[in-house]
This record gives C-alpha cells, sequence and structure tokens, in this order.
C-alpha cells in the first residue's frame, strides 16, 4: 500500500468535520487563489492557508465534502489475475492487493447476496468491497475509484485555473486562446460556449466537439441550480442571458512547432503546413480521421489565418499536449505571451535533446515538469484538484 493510500485510509473522521476542516493554517503554503479559492476540498484545507475573509471561513458548510469518497485505492490487477507486474517488478504499486489465499475473511454486508462461486478472483473481490465500505464507501466493484469526471476531469479544473489566473479580460484579448494540441476541442469548446472566449484549436486533426457539447449542456444544468461555483459559466454568474447559439471554435489543421513563428527548412513552401516525421504521428491523425466524424460546418484556417490569429492571441494553451509541449513554451517566451500547460507524455526517445540539471536526458515526468519550469525564472507551478497528470505550468507573459 503506498503511502498516499496509508494516509487516507488512517484519517480520523475529524478529519472531514467541516469545522475542522475549514481553519486558518499559518504553518501551511498560502492557497495561490486566497479568498477566491473554490475547493472544498478537505485535502486542500488540510495543505494551504487560507486568508480570514474567505466564504467558507466566513459561513462553514454544515455537511462533509463529498470529496472523502475513494480513500482506499485496489488494484484491479491483482484482484483478476492474483499479480501485478508493477509490484513484481519493484513492489512499489501504489493501489493495494487484496491477498486471495486469506479471501473470505471479510464478512459480506448483511441483506448482501454471497457470492456465486468460491474462486479466489470472486471471493477477493467480495473482500474490497467490504474493505472500502470499512472507509465510508459504497462502490459497486473493486476498480480504483475518481473523482466526478464532469466537474473535477483535467479539462473542469484547467478551465477554472485559467479564469481564476488570466481572468477573463486577458483571455478574451486578440484573437483569444490558442489550444495547441486540443484533439476533440472540448477545452475550446467550453471557453467559447461558457465564457465567450475566442479559441483556435491547433491540431491536424479535426474537432468533433462531442464532449464538449454535453459538458457545456452539464455546465448550464449546474448554472441553473445554483451551482456557478463549479459551473464557472460566466453569463450565469454576471446574471446575463446564456449564449443561446453555439459558437464554434476556429480550427487550424497543422502540426505545432518552430516552423510556426521561425524560418526554417523544416517548413513546407507557404510556411505553415508541416507533415510529421514521426510515422506514428502520422498514422494515429489517420486512425483518428477514421474513427472520429468531425463537424462538417468546421473549415479549417487558410495559412495566413493561422498565422494571424496565432500571432495575436492571447494565451497559449496545451492539455496534455504530448510532442507539442516543447513548442508551446518555446513560443510563448519567444513572442513573451503568457501560457499554461498541462504537461503528460515524456517521450524521451523522441526528444532526445532534453536534459536535465545533471546533464542526463530527461526520461520521467518530474524531470520534465523542472525541465520545462528551468525555461524560464518566471514559470510558476502548481498542483490542479483533478486525476492524472495535474502539475500544471504557467507564465503570465512579459509585463506591458
Amino acid at each position: 500500500m503506498s503511502w498516499e493510500v496509508q494516509q487516507r485510509a488512517s484519517m480520523e473522521p475529524s478529519y472531514f468535520d467541516p469545522a475542522c476542516c475549514y481553519i486558518r493554517r499559518p504553518a501551511r503554503a498560502e492557497c495561490l487563489h486566497g479568498a477566491d479559492c473554490r475547493q472544498h476540498s478537505a485535502w486542500h484545507w488540510h495543505q494551504f492557508d487560507h486568508p480570514s475573509n474567505h466564504p467558507l471561513l466566513l459561513s462553514p458548510p454544515v455537511a462533509c465534502p463529498s470529496w472523502r469518497l475513494g480513500d482506499l485505492q485496489v488494484c484491479r490487477h491483482h484482484i483478476k489475475s492474483g499479480s501485478c507486474r508493477a509490484n513484481s517488478a519493484d513492489g512499489n504499486c501504489r493501489f493495494e492487493h487484496i491477498d486471495c489465499t486469506n479471501a473470505g475473511a471479510i464478512p459480506a454486508q448483511k441483506g448482501e447476496a454471497p457470492a456465486k462461486t468460491t474462486s479466489p478472483k470472486t471471493i477477493a473481490k467480495a473482500d474490497a468491497k467490504a474493505l472500502q465500505r470499512q472507509h465510508g464507501q459504497d462502490w459497486a466493484s473493486g476498480r480504483a475509484p475518481r473523482k466526478k469526471r464532469s466537474a473535477y476531469g483535467p479539462t473542469a479544473c484547467f478551465r477554472r485555473f485559467l479564469l481564476d489566473t488570466f481572468g477573463l479580460d486577458t483571455l478574451q484579448g486578440g484573437s483569444g486562446v490558442a489550444d495547441v494540441a486540443g484533439g476533440a476541442g472540448t477545452l475550446s469548446f467550453e471557453l467559447q460556449n461558457l465564457n465567450n472566449i475566442p479559441s483556435t484549436v491547433y491540431d491536424p486533426r479535426q474537432p468533433c466537439f462531442k464532449r464538449g457539447r454535453k459538458s457545456v449542456s452539464h455546465r448550464r444544468r449546474q448554472a441553473e441550480t445554483g451551482n456557478r461555483a463549479l459551473s464557472y459559466d460566466t453569463a450565469a454568474a454576471r446574471g446575463d442571458e446564456l449564449i443561446e447559439k453555439e459558437q464554434l471554435p476556429a480550427w487550424a489543421e497543422v502540426w505545432f512547432g518552430r516552423w510556426l513563428w521561425e524560418e526554417c527548412e523544416e517548413a513546407n513552401d507557404d510556411g505553415i503546413f508541416k507533415a510529421s516525421s514521426n510515422k506514428k504521428d502520422a498514422h494515429e491523425v489517420d486512425r483518428w480521421h477514421n474513427a472520429t466524424t468531425g463537424d462538417e460546418r468546421l473549415v479549417a484556417l487558410d495559412p495566413d489565418d493561422v498565422s494571424r490569429n496565432l500571432n495575436d492571441c492571447s494565451v497559449v494553451l496545451g492539455l496534455h499536449p504530448d510532442g507539442a509541449t516543447d513548442a508551446i513554451v518555446d513560443f510563448a517566451l519567444a513572442k513573451g505571451k503568457p501560457f499554461a500547460i498541462l504537461p503528460c507524455c515524456v517521450y524521451n526517445k523522441h526528444f532526445t535533446s532534453r536534459r536535465t540539471a545533471a546533464g542526463r536526458t530527461v526520461r520521467t515526468y518530474a524531470e520534465l515538469v523542472d525541465y520545462l519550469q528551468a525555461k524560464h525564472s518566471g514559470i510558476q507551478r502548481v498542483e490542479l484538484d483533478c486525476d492524472g497528470r495535474n502539475v500544471c505550468l504557467f507564465w503570465k507573459g512579459n509585463a506591458k
């Protein structure tokens, strides 16, 4: 069991008591959002100090935070097969392993049907459910629990962070934000239709906006029910009329790289459209086009419009931009533009020129984050309250 799981599983009920949770903690680091922080998480409030004028300090809620669910995480691979590659390799699997040899040691809950078979796998799943119930959970399977994807997924958390950090006026400036490697365009669609922020998706794959439409509909329902803290719908927060007509972000069908803002041999004749030299990337784009139906109304920008939108963008964004991570930081620093990224995959075999402070090749996620932050002394780091790779690097640009 990892240190994190051990700590969470051993927490006392008072840890989630609002009277003990929403208090000042001068010995802790200050929350970057101060009085505007909208995190209700018990973990967040135990880790950071908040100003005395924060709304939750002035009027604490009467109910415990719902984030207490998911304290115990069970290894799915060990439950299914009785073994785990991660644990056998270095003994460092971060999920708990249920011992099948002692299966059935935890009795079933009253009223629960007994297992139909006595196989170690079936009994281990029952034990996993019982262990989760002992820690205040009632999940239907032994899978590792997660936070609600709708409100605490990377896209929602990243959008709220952008609005809190850069402000609506900055994001709406110029041609709007540049969403590099935007994929399906979910982030751009939310920014465009919830916050009226113009956005351009820079990706060779045509966005479909399927998830974006569902997300926008869900956010508006949240705003209508009064949960505007999670909705972050600008129109609802100001009392304005909701954006009724759907607005599609712009789309630049390009591989994002230095050939977009510098003269180099890698650019095509028009200086913009660049075919990837990586066959694996090209195959991924073909697979995307074959499996995904893009929006018929969306037409790719011509090269002149691509250059104009990029040079006039307000903030450069990258939500798990994979191979475009370095290019985002390099472009923003070269043009003095603000940026915010959530780095994800390292691709150490593709980017062999990256070096750590000790001169070694960047191979791990932690080394990648340190490498990117070392590009400029003004780049800041913050952890978002979402699943997966949640370290956000941002820079507010050159002072004007």
